[in-house]
């Protein structure tokens, strides 16, 4: 592997393009040549895990990640959509702060996490949370306060 001169923890680039790192004491993730990253393991997320990673297009996070750490997505401004798992209980401060592109949040789980203040601020206009029905209540309240000046969700 050629290690890369990058802003991103333990990461490294492969002959072909793809980069890989480490995100947290038991995530690692690999991210393609269109932007895409996959996130794999389990726990929490170390803050700033992405920040000013400005060609990410779209991240997949695990069921078993717990936690998104302070500014873990920070100006990922290329940053569309995300899905987080059930198991996520925390979004920390910032986490998606300056993310003008992310238009699609979708949330899964019976249970809102806890949301960081500023989380989601300076995020598209228009973007959309996918909320489950059974909990939409509960993550609307949770999503006040984070940034966003209205909240704009529909349910799954």
């Amino acid at each position: 592997m050629i290690l890369c001169a990058l802003t991103f923890m333990l990461s490294a680039c492969s002959e072909d393009g793809i980069r890989l790192g480490k995100c947290g004491d038991n995530l690692t993730w690999m991210q393609n040549k269109a932007g895409v990253v996959v996130v794999s393991g389990s726990g929490a997320m170390y803050s700033e895990a992405f920040k000013d990673m400005q060609n990410m297009t779209a991240v997949f996070l695990p069921e078993g990640l717990t936690e998104i750490g302070n500014d873990a997505f920070y100006n990922c401004i290329l940053l569309e959509g995300v899905f987080i798992p059930s198991t996520v209980n925390t979004i920390g401060e910032c986490a998606f702060e300056n993310c003008p592109n992310l238009t699609r949040v979708s949330f899964a789980g019976d249970k809102a996490p806890t949301i960081g203040k500023d989380a989601f601020k300076n995020v598209d206009f228009d973007v959309e949370f996918a909320l489950p029905s059974t909990t939409a209540k509960e993550h609307v309240t949770a999503l006040k306060g984070c940034g966003l000046d209205e909240v704009v969700a529909f349910m799954l």
